[in-house]
């Protein structure tokens, strides 16, 4: 026998992603490069997304535009799905960084990656407002690290240039708030 569920408890069609065009993806990818080119200097912009999922996406961008440009170069390891290479820049993960009493690296704290040993799979990341942390090809793994080159914000916040929102680090603060 079928079993035949009520209309009302039938799956909701997923609704498709848009599939950007040839078009919207070079001016994707010329908007990341110049603001690669800032990256790093006084003139520097910090990427928006619309959700998590889109900041995640946007930062793997943002990190092939970075190498692109050569402003990440150098010896790479890895942690967990990332590749770190000094320079880059890091948020914690969802369990932070640290022992179980609390104490150490809070979860999405911003960090950057300073020294790589890839013979030993260590890193030593920077998390300016928590302290710098060694971490073996373990602690990597813990981590739960993810690259911090675009956030997730509110709808509105930024300027848009092409398919991608932007912000000066200091009137972002004022726009949230």
């Amino acid at each position: 026998m079928t079993k035949h569920l009520h209309p009302a408890f039938r799956p909701n069609p997923t609704v498709p992603t848009p599939i950007p065009t040839p078009a919207e993806q070079a001016a994707r990818s010329r908007t990341l490069e110049a603001w690669a080119r800032r990256w790093g200097t006084t003139d520097e912009l910090v990427l928006l997304a619309s959700s998590r999922g889109e900041a995640r996406h946007l930062n793997r961008q943002a990190r092939t535009a970075l190498r692109r440009a050569g402003r990440l170069a150098g010896p790479s390891i890895r942690a967990g799905d990332l590749e770190l290479t000094p320079g880059d820049r890091v948020v914690a993960g969802p369990h932070g960084i640290g022992r179980p009493d609390g104490l150490g690296i809070p979860p999405g704290c911003p960090g950057d990656v300073r020294l790589v040993d890839p013979a030993a799979g260590s890193a030593v990341i920077d998390f300016p407002t928590a302290g710098v942390v060694r971490l073996n090809r373990t602690g990597l793994q813990r981590a739960e690290l993810a690259y911090g080159y675009a956030l997730p914000a509110p709808p509105g916040v930024g300027r848009r240039v092409g398919t991608v929102r932007l912000a000066s680090p200091a009137r972002l603060g004022a726009e949230i708030a």
